[in-house]
């Protein structure tokens, strides 16, 4: 059993480096709008990468982060984001009941599902950060993945053809309701609260969540935006002008707030809400 649980996990965070690597490869192509075929080349002198060099997180290891041919320095971007990916998808396997748990047909689908929607947001939180721009496109990948997930299981409920107050309705509404608080903000504020952009990932960790954990979503989004803000305000290494992307507080606020929905209501009626 043991062996079991370390040969998924092993396996489960590989897989998560090579889709930490593709990450890489859509964040920086597809803001340059370059085609997402062919080998990768070093950032400073342009040389195309031999597949050696080019193995998610050991290549920076053996080359020591440098280029095997100018000896420039690599950008810590990639390791970070392969290694990202790799922990977030053991973590999100943990969840689902993959790592832990024996293979059955639901446990299959959470799990193939979740990981497919952490590709889709980590990404997001990626490409954010470096660009501070999210991509329409991953956007409606994620919906689409989302809208197939919850459909199948509206259709496999007992309420399928029987009643409106189902999940996958609940779902709909939450990202209704995200996607609409966020465009309030941004046109209250001509957009210096808030981006268009937000608007849209808005609709999409709304969708995820589901409207009943839509207040859980944005207090802890807003939480953990606050501690870098604070931090950079103290240290006067930012002004209140200053831009800091919300989108990837908004992802990391989703995948918890959608692997833990039950711990987070236990906690909330238990502590908070007496």
């Amino acid at each position: 059993m043991v062996e079991l649980i370390f040969f998924k996990m092993i396996a489960v965070f590989i897989l998560g480096l090579i889709f930490g690597s593709f990450a890489n490869v859509v964040v920086d192509r597809g803001e340059s709008k370059e085609s997402l075929g062919g080998r990768s080349q070093c950032d400073n002198c342009k040389e195309k990468l031999n597949w050696y060099d080019n193995i998610p997180l050991l290549s920076y290891l053996f080359l020591r982060g440098k280029c095997r041919q100018c000896q420039k320095r690599i950008s810590w971007q990639y390791p970070a984001v392969e290694l990202l990916f790799g922990v977030g998808f053991v973590f999100i396997a943990w969840r689902t009941n993959f790592i832990l748990g024996f293979l059955d047909k639901a446990e299959v689908i959470d799990t193939t599902f979740y990981l497919a929607i952490g590709f889709v947001l980590l990404t997001i939180l990626v490409w954010d950060l470096k660009h501070m721009i999210i991509p329409d496109g991953l956007v409606v990948g994620g919906l689409v993945l989302t809208g197939i997930y919850f459909g199948y299981q509206y259709l496999i409920s007992p309420d399928f053809l029987m009643s409106v107050n189902t999940d996958l309705t609940g779902n709909i509404l939450g990202g209704v309701l995200t996607s609409g608080f966020f465009y309030l903000m941004f046109r209250f504020s001509n957009g210096r609260w808030i981006g268009g952009g937000d608007v849209k990932l808005g609709a999409l960790v709304g969708f995820l969540v589901g409207w009943k954990m839509v207040y859980f979503l944005l207090m802890i989004a807003y939480l953990l935006g606050s501690i870098p803000a604070i931090y950079l305000l103290i240290t006067k290494k930012a002004t209140v002008k200053t831009r800091i992307p919300f989108g990837p507080f908004l992802v990391i606020a989703a995948l918890l707030v959608s692997l833990f929905n039950k711990e987070i209501i236990e906690l909330w009626d238990k502590y908070i809400n007496i």
